[in-house]
């Protein structure tokens, strides 16, 4: 669970953190607000995902190699996103 930014109770779930887009934010399950995150984060995250799996397609010959890779490689970048991107509150 995570903080909510408007209650500073833990109500946001990793599953609603995983979830949040910029048309789809989380909703504490404490306080009934909704959460987001800031939406350059969206955008570095996207572009860095992307860079990951076109760089394991283009320079990794093996396909027995590339699924390990791009396992390893997403859960990495689940671990650095639910760890460092902060949640910001929505208002409406």
């Amino acid at each position: 669970m995570f903080k909510c930014p408007h209650c500073d109770k833990k109500g946001i779930s990793v599953w609603g953190k995983l979830t949040i887009g910029m048309y789809n934010p989380a909703i504490c399950k404490e306080c009934g607000n909704e959460v987001s995150i800031p939406f350059t984060s969206l955008i570095v995250l996207t572009v860095l995902f992307t860079a990951e799996f076109m760089s394991v397609l283009f320079f990794v010959d093996s396909i027995i190699l590339k699924i390990p890779i791009w396992i390893v490689m997403a859960s990495l970048s689940l671990f650095f996103y639910l760890r460092y991107v902060p949640l910001i509150p929505k208002y409406k």
